[in-house]
C-alpha cells in the first residue's frame, strides 16, 4: 500500500492557518507518504471561480490517475478552494474509491459547525471517507449527525512543530497574557475592549488585522510568522478566547470553540505557556485534564488569576506545559491519529 497525500500550492503568510497544514505535510512526508499537488485558489472573485473549475477537475483527475487500487490519499479537509468549485473534484474521489483506493480525511475546519448548512460541500466532501481524523470527540459527536458511519479518530489537540530550543522557565515570563491570532474586529472583537474594562493589566497581542487606531495599540507587538512567534511570546499565560463579548464567547466564531481544537492553543503551549480557555469550549476538557491551564467563563477570570496565581503552582503548571510543548513539536498527536486511522484501512 502506498500513502500519498494532497499537497495544495501556498502562499507564505503571517496568518497561523497555513501552519497546522504545513505541520501535517512534514509529519506525513516522515511516514515515507507521497505528496500529489493541486492548485489553491487565489481569491479573486467570480472570474476566478469560473476559471477554477476546469483546473480542479484537472487537478483532481491527475491525482487519481497515481492513486491505485490499495492505496491511501490523505485529503487535509476543507481544500483550499472555493467551496462551491471544490465540488468539482468529487467525481475523482467516487472513481477513485470505486477503484478500491481508500480516503482519509483529516479535518482543519468543518464550515457546517459554524451555523452554515449540514447540506453543504461538508456533508458531500464528508460522504467519501473511509476514516476521518476530527478535532475532538464533541466534534466526532456531532459529524455522526451528518450520518456518517465510516471510523473517526480523535486527534486530540493540533501538534505545533518547533525545535526544543524555546525558553520554558518562569523567570523569563512577564507577568501578564498572551492573545494571537486573527484580531479582526469580526473576529475578536473582544480585545478592543479590554484597556476599558482592565487598563492596568497586561496584554501581548499579536496578530494581523489588527485596528491601528484602538486604545489597545499600547500592547500590540505587530504580525509575527508561526516560526518566530513562539519566541516572540513571553507572557505568564496563553488566551483562547473568540467574540465580541468579555463576559462569554459569542457569534459564530465564539460558537465554533465548542467543536474544534483552536490552532491557538497548539501554539501557547508549544511556546511553553500554560493557558486560560473558555470554560465551555471542547479543548477545555483536554486543558483541565492534562493540567495545562485553567477554563473561565470570563475575561475577568482570566486577568484575576493571572495577577493573583500563586508562584509554586504556576510552576507546577508550567511543567506539565513543558511536557506536552515536546511531544507538539514533535508531532506525536498527529503521527499518533495518523497511525490509527490507516489501522482502521487495513484488510
Amino acid at each position: 500500500m502506498t500513502v500519498f497525500f494532497i499537497c495544495e500550492q501556498s502562499i507564505s503568510t503571517h496568518d497561523a492557518g497555513e501552519k497546522a497544514r504545513d505541520d501535517l505535510t512534514t509529519v506525513l512526508q516522515s511516514m515515507n507518504a507521497k505528496p500529489l499537488t493541486i492548485h489553491r485558489c487565489r481569491e479573486k472573485g467570480k472570474i476566478d471561480r469560473l476559471l477554477s473549475i476546469p483546473m480542479v477537475r484537472h487537478d483532481w483527475s491527475s491525482v487519481a490517475a497515481h492513486v491505485q487500487k490499495g492505496d491511501t490519499l490523505v485529503i487535509q479537509y476543507p481544500p483550499q478552494m472555493y467551496p462551491k468549485v471544490s465540488l468539482a473534484a468529487l467525481p475523482s474521489l467516487r472513481a477513485m474509491k470505486n477503484n478500491g483506493a481508500k480516503l482519509c480525511f483529516f479535518i482543519h475546519d468543518i464550515d457546517c459547525l459554524r451555523g452554515n448548512s449540514a447540506e453543504g460541500p461538508d456533508a458531500q466532501w464528508l460522504a467519501n471517507a473511509d476514516v476521518i481524523i476530527a478535532h475532538n470527540q464533541v466534534m466526532i459527536d456531532r459529524l455522526r449527525t451528518l450520518n456518517l458511519s465510516c471510523p473517526m479518530v480523535d486527534l486530540q489537540i493540533f501538534d505545533y512543530l518547533a525545535d526544543d530550543n524555546i525558553p520554558n522557565d518562569s523567570i523569563n515570563r512577564v507577568p501578564g497574557i498572551a492573545i494571537a491570532g486573527n484580531l479582526n474586529r469580526n473576529k475578536s472583537g473582544y480585545i478592543y475592549h479590554l484597556a476599558h474594562d482592565f487598563p492596568s493589566a497586561n496584554f501581548q497581542l499579536f496578530g494581523p488585522n489588527f485596528d491601528g487606531d484602538a486604545i489597545e495599540r499600547q500592547w500590540y507587538h505587530g504580525s509575527v510568522s508561526p516560526e518566530e512567534l513562539p519566541k516572540a511570546m513571553n507572557a505568564q499565560f496563553g488566551l483562547v478566547w473568540d467574540g465580541d463579548s468579555l463576559q462569554t464567547c459569542t457569534g459564530r466564531f465564539g460558537e465554533y470553540l465548542r467543536f474544534n481544537n483552536p490552532h491557538k492553543l497548539s501554539l501557547y503551549l508549544a511556546s511553553g505557556m500554560p493557558v486560560f480557555i473558555w470554560d465551555q469550549a471542547a479543548e477545555a476538557q483536554f486543558v483541565e485534564r492534562n493540567h495545562l491551564g485553567f477554563a473561565i467563563s470570563s475575561i475577568a477570570d482570566a486577568v484575576y488569576m493571572a495577577e493573583n496565581i500563586d508562584a509554586d503552582i504556576y510552576k507546577t503548571y508550567q511543567k506539565n506545559v513543558s511536557a506536552m510543548q515536546k511531544r507538539l513539536h514533535r508531532g506525536f498527536y498527529t503521527t499518533h491519529a495518523l497511525q490509527q486511522a490507516f489501522a482502521t484501512l487495513r484488510p
